[in-house]
C-alpha cells in the first residue's frame, strides 16, 4: 500500500436498512451519518471474548477493495464476506492487539453479497464495542506524488458578530472540511485519472494520510470537487512530457 493521497469511491453503504448488528440495531444508522463522534454501541456484548457483529448486505452483489473504520474501540476484530467466517479477504482483514481507534484496510478486488465486521475485544478490556463510521468501497486512484501545496481548513458556518461594546459573539451552526490542492509536474497519464474523477460530477472520499490497519489517523472526508477543471496549464510552460499544474478545490458534502 502506498502512502500518497488517495481518492476513493463514495461509501457504497447508502442506507441503514441494509445494515444489521448483533445488538442495538436501532442505532446502526450512526455508522453512516458521517459524524464519527456519534457511535453505534453494542449491548450485552462487553465481555472480552464475546463477539459482536455488524453486517452490510447490499441490494445486489458489488465489487469492493477498501474498508475503513473511524472512531472504534476494537482491540481484536476480523472481517469476512458472504456470511461465512472462512471467506477471508486477501490480505485478510484481521487485527489482534490493535492500539488505534481508526483502521484502514486494502485488499484484492472481490465481489460480495455481504460483509461482516466481527470485534471480539476492546482497547479497554470488557467494554461494549463501539464504532463511529464504517466505509466500504473502492479506490479510484492514488496520486503519483503528494501535492506541492495542500491547504486544509475546517470552515465554520455562522456569523461572527461585533457587538456594541466592541466584543464579538460567534454563532456556530456547522463546520465542514475544505481543502485546496496544487499538484505540479502531473504527467498526462495521471491527468486522465483526475479528469475521470472530475467528470463523474459526484462526491467521493478523499484520504490525505493513508496508513495500513490501526496506524491510520482517521482522516477521510466525503467531498465534492467544486469549481472549474484546472489542469490544462503546463508546469512552467515547458511541455506535456514535463507535466501539468493541477488545482483542486474540495468541499465536504452537505449533511451531518
Amino acid at each position: 500500500m502506498g502512502n500518497n493521497f488517495k481518492f476513493l469511491s463514495e461509501n457504497f453503504i447508502n442506507g441503514s436498512s441494509t445494515l444489521a448488528a448483533s445488538s442495538e440495531t436501532a442505532i446502526v444508522g450512526n455508522l453512516i451519518d458521517r459524524d464519527p463522534s456519534v457511535v453505534w454501541s453494542s449491548s450485552g456484548e462487553g465481555t472480552d471474548g464475546t463477539a459482536s457483529t455488524i453486517t452490510w448486505t447490499p441490494p445486489a452483489a458489488i465489487t469492493i477493495d477498501r474498508l475503513f473504520l473511524q472512531n472504534h474501540n476494537f482491540k481484536n476484530y476480523t472481517a469476512y464476506y458472504n456470511g461465512t467466517a472462512s471467506n477471508a479477504f486477501t490480505p485478510a482483514v484481521s487485527v489482534s492487539n490493535g492500539s488505534g481507534s481508526h483502521s484502514y484496510h486494502e485488499f484484492g478486488t472481490v465481489s460480495i453479497t455481504s460483509i461482516t465486521i466481527k470485534p471480539t475485544a476492546t482497547l479497554v478490556a470488557n467494554q461494549e464495542k463501539t464504532l463511529g463510521q464504517l466505509f466500504v468501497g473502492t479506490q479510484q486512484f492514488e496520486a503519483a506524488a503528494n501535492p506541492d501545496e495542500y491547504s486544509p481548513i475546517e470552515k465554520k458556518k455562522g456569523p461572527d458578530l461585533e457587538l456594541a461594546d466592541g466584543g464579538f459573539k460567534s454563532i456556530w451552526i456547522a463546520q465542514k472540511y475544505n481543502a485546496s490542492l496544487n499538484f505540479q509536474y502531473v504527467l498526462p497519464a495521471e491527468v486522465s485519472n483526475f479528469k475521470s474523477l472530475y467528470d463523474q460530477h459526484t462526491d467521493f472520499y478523499f484520504m490525505p494520510t493513508p496508513a495500513d490497519g490501526t496506524a491510520w489517523d482517521g482522516d477521510a472526508w466525503n467531498v465534492n470537487w467544486i469549481g472549474d477543471y484546472d489542469a490544462l496549464k503546463l508546469t512552467n510552460g515547458i511541455g506535456k512530457t514535463t507535466g501539468y499544474d493541477l488545482n483542486m478545490e474540495l468541499r465536504e458534502v452537505a449533511g451531518a
